[in-house]
Formats: C-alpha cells, structure tokens, sequence
C-alpha cells in the first residue's frame, strides 16, 4: 500500500492490468455532528465522550494497463 500519487515510472512498472485508488480529499461532516458529547461523572472524575466523525472521502479510480483497450473494458 502507498499513499502517493502515481508515477510515470510507478506506472510503466506494472505488469498486469491495475486499478489504483488515490484518496485526493477528505473532509469532517460537522453538519452531520448532531449528537452532543456525553459527560460521565464517577469517583471524583468526569469523561467527555465526543459524538462519532463522519468524514466524506473523495477517491480518483484509474485503470492502468499497457493495453489500451484494457483499461475502457467493462468487468462485471
């Protein structure tokens, strides 16, 4: 697994068809934060407890291939 965007050099290296995924943003969904924190007391102590994040992902999906045709074929 690699976290960088795809090289000439990366691409020219592959010898079967590929699909890469290359996560090129993410963002926290504060409108969809709509629970409060919950606090819990006990024993002299109190814990925050911070409502899950809902993070929107966004993905560029290629198809890499050293025949064309490949990488416009459909694959169900």
């Amino acid at each position: 697994m690699r976290f960088e965007l795809p090289t000439k050099a990366w691409v020219d290296s592959l010898a079967y068809p590929t699909i890469n995924l290359f996560l090129f943003d993410m963002a926290e969904k504060t409108e969809l934060r709509n629970l409060p924190p919950q606090v819990s007391r006990g024993n002299g102590h109190a814990t925050t407890r911070m409502p899950p994040r809902r993070v929107e992902l966004h993905y560029l999906v290629s198809a890499f291939s050293s025949v064309i045709a490949d990488e416009h074929a459909q694959f169900v």
